[in-house]
Order: structure tokens, then C-alpha cells, then sequence
């Protein structure tokens, strides 16, 4: 999870410092070129196997509401990673125009908040080791009251 975590941060950081440097179609191009390298090298380098189920995909992702309806702490732990992704996309979706608009900082200076952010996302380790001192729902609870406080701090 660190290491996810990093990788979404730290490339807001790269792309922010490209965007300022030689501009924001260069960031997508380089992109664009990337996940087309990626998945070539994944389609060599990937197994091959066999298909084990029969079913369709559309089957396949209404079998999900079995288990939607029968684990709870799926349907909690889903709906609070959908909220967190939601304010997650909503900070780093806003943060770029509204350094622009109101204190005149270009890409470059949003890229750096990704440094910041990847300090946090060191701490998944800690988070895991209090999840299991302390249980998972726990956790939970502390991560979305830190994430609540953040977004006051924010705002003020």
C-alpha cells in the first residue's frame, strides 16, 4: 500500500515539475507513451493460464452482490475507501486551480503538496501495525477524522 500510495503522490510531483518546465501536453504525451511501453512489456512478460470459470463477465460482477449482501464489513470498509477516494480525488482534482486563482503558484508548487502527501504515506506501515493492536474499524475511524480535520485545516 506504501508503495501504491507513493507512486500516485510522488507522480503528481513529477508531472507538476514537468507541466511547469515544457508544459502540460507533455506530461500527457509522456503518459500516453508510458502506459503503451507498460503494456507491452506486461503482455511479454505476464503468464499465460487458463481460464478456470464459465461464467460471463456480466455474471461475474453480479455474483459481487452475494457477497456484498453477505459480509458486512465489506459493505463498510467499500463505502469508507469510496469516501476517502472521494475526498482524496477532490483535493488533488481542485488543488492545482485554486493555488493558481488565489495565490498565483503554478504546477510546480501543487507538485510539491504530492511531497508532502508521500510523508503520509509512509506511515501505511503504522497504519497496519495499529490495526492490529488496535482492530481495523478503529483505525478507520482515527483515518477518517484525520482526513475530516485536514480538509477544516484546509478550508480555513
Amino acid at each position: 500500500m506504501t508503495g501504491l500510495l507513493l507512486g500516485i503522490l510522488l507522480s503528481r510531483t513529477v508531472s507538476g515539475v514537468v507541466g511547469a518546465v515544457f508544459g502540460w501536453r507533455v506530461m500527457y504525451q509522456a503518459a500516453a507513451v508510458s502506459v503503451a511501453l507498460i503494456g507491452l512489456v506486461m503482455w511479454r512478460v505476464l503468464p499465460r493460464f487458463a481460464v478456470h470459470s464459465t461464467l460471463s463477465y456480466p455474471q461475474l460482477m453480479a455474483s459481487m452482490a452475494h457477497l456484498w449482501q453477505r459480509y458486512p464489513a465489506l459493505r463498510r470498509a467499500a463505502l469508507a475507501q469510496g469516501a476517502l477516494s472521494i475526498a482524496f480525488s477532490a483535493f488533488w482534482s481542485t488543488l492545482g486551480v485554486m493555488l493558481s486563482e488565489h495565490y498565483h503558484m503554478g504546477s510546480a508548487v501543487a507538485g510539491g503538496f504530492g511531497i508532502a502527501g508521500a510523508a503520509g504515506a509512509l506511515a501505511a506501515p503504522l497504519a497496519g501495525g495499529l490495526a492490529d493492536k488496535f482492530g481495523a474499524g478503529k483505525v478507520t475511524q482515527m483515518g477518517a477524522a484525520l482526513v475530516t480535520l485536514s480538509f477544516a485545516l484546509m478550508f480555513m
